[in-house]
This record gives structure tokens, C-alpha cells and sequence, in this order.
């Protein structure tokens, strides 16, 4: 029997996948399809999706301080921090939360002291916006985001943000 039909003399056998997954704290995030600006992330034990994240399209600045916080670099790069819109900081901040991982990053009280108020803020002004009249749709885009971003990083709960997203409907 020649060498290369040898390997295949006891059937064959199903091999080992491709682990595609890195771990992120209490979460594994898929390095895969991360470069194409897309995250995948499930819990590390169950495999099961994490809830209000599901699969979804990222910016190239949040794909690429997830890519160095998945390669164990301690710091958020504060420049592109600065480049993600609200509702990726506040995504961000959720997923370093509920990894545990804070404590494995130097800067995250520096980056993320003032998130809760900035979305407050800017809240405030696109609801008096709107109270004025102003009811163009980039405002109203915003004003969900703005809203998902407040659930991300629980400032309304869930039930709140069904409620008020429905008034924008």
C-alpha cells in the first residue's frame, strides 16, 4: 500500500475545526470575520449569543480596539475611543462589563468616566429638538441609537426602551 493511502486505511476520521474564536473575558469573540468589520460574539461556555448583541456590523475603530484588547494589549486606544460614535462606546463599555475585564485595562476609567453623561446630555437635546418640531429622520436615527446606547449601558431598562422606542416609530 503506498504512503499516501496509508492515512486513510482505518476510514476517515472527522478532524478538528478551525477554532475561529478568541477568548474575552466571560465571551469569545470571532477573529474570523472580526477584520470584515462584523462581530460575533457568544458566551465562552455555553456558546450561546449574548443578548442585545448580536451579529452586527462595526466601525473600523471599534474592530480595531477589540482586535488589540483580544490580543491582551492593556490599554483602549484613546484616538480611536474618541472616533466611535455613542453607541459603540456604550456597546463597548457593556461588553468590557459583563466580560470582567475591566481590571485588565490600565485606561478604562479614564476613557469611559463620563459615557452615562455625554448620553444623557445629547439625549436631552435631540428630545427638545423634537419637542420643538424638528422631526427630520437623522435626527430620529440618532435619537434610537442614542436610546439602544442608554440600554447598552442600563441607564433605561429594557421595558423603557421598548416603550420609548415605539414613540419614535
Amino acid at each position: 500500500m503506498s504512503n499516501s493511502l496509508k492515512e486513510f486505511e482505518n476510514g476517515i476520521k472527522p478532524g478538528t475545526k478551525p477554532n475561529y474564536y478568541k477568548e474575552f473575558g466571560k465571551f469569545k469573540i470571532n477573529t474570523r470575520v472580526l477584520p470584515r468589520n462584523t462581530l460575533i460574539i457568544k458566551y465562552k461556555n455555553s456558546f450561546a449569543p449574548v443578548p442585545k448583541l448580536k451579529q452586527m456590523q462595526i466601525s473600523n475603530s471599534l474592530r480595531v480596539i477589540l482586535g488589540n484588547l483580544l490580543n491582551l494589549k492593556p490599554n483602549i486606544d484613546s484616538l480611536y475611543y474618541s472616533l466611535l460614535s455613542l453607541k459603540e462606546k456604550a456597546m463597548l463599555d457593556m461588553m468590557i462589563k459583563k466580560a470582567g475585564i475591566i481590571t485588565q485595562i490600565a485606561n478604562y476609567e479614564d476613557i469611559a468616566e463620563n459615557l452615562e453623561d455625554l448620553l444623557r446630555k445629547r439625549y436631552d437635546v435631540i428630545r427638545g429638538e423634537m419637542t420643538a418640531g424638528n422631526n427630520n429622520d437623522l435626527l430620529l436615527v440618532e435619537a434610537k441609537e442614542l436610546l439602544t446606547a442608554m440600554n447598552y449601558v442600563e441607564l433605561i431598562t429594557n421595558a423603557t426602551y421598548k416603550e420609548m422606542m415605539a414613540e419614535f416609530e
